[in-house]
């Protein structure tokens, strides 16, 4: 009913597409044991790279903010960052009430620490000089 005639053409046609195959297959499994390579070492530099972390500086220009800092410095203070950080709250002429909380804090945290704006920079702009 169905029969095939293995023609030189079909033939070549058909070890072409072996060849092919195995080539794909080979070439995939080293593929695959490149990226697995890759991936372990890409884990293992995870694992021993938190220890070197950069430290890192956050500055926070504050004025008249006692109620704002009371709740946003222990939000950053108490993160969980594996490399040492400080916290620098530049005081531009805030209410006695925001150097209470600051100082308040301060003694909670030992890498918490303020700073101020002198009157003579007033007409800098504030941000960008804290």
């Amino acid at each position: 009913m169905f029969e095939i005639q293995f023609t030189p053409i079909i033939i070549a046609l058909l070890c072409g597409v072996c060849v092919c195959f195995f080539y794909l297959l080979l070439g995939f499994r080293h593929y695959v044991r490149i990226v697995g390579r890759a991936a372990s070492t890409d884990n293992t530099a995870e694992e021993t790279d938190d220890t070197q972390l950069p430290g890192v500086s956050v500055i926070v220009c504050a004025e008249d903010d006692a109620r704002n800092l009371e709740t946003l410095l222990p939000a950053i203070l108490d993160q969980d960052y594996p490399a040492p950080f400080e916290v620098i709250v530049v005081n531009d002429g805030a209410l006695p009430s925001t150097k209470e909380v600051i100082a308040r804090l301060e003694e909670r945290y030992s890498n918490l620490y303020m700073t101020f704006t002198p009157l003579e920079s007033r007409s800098l702009s504030r941000r960008k000089l804290a």
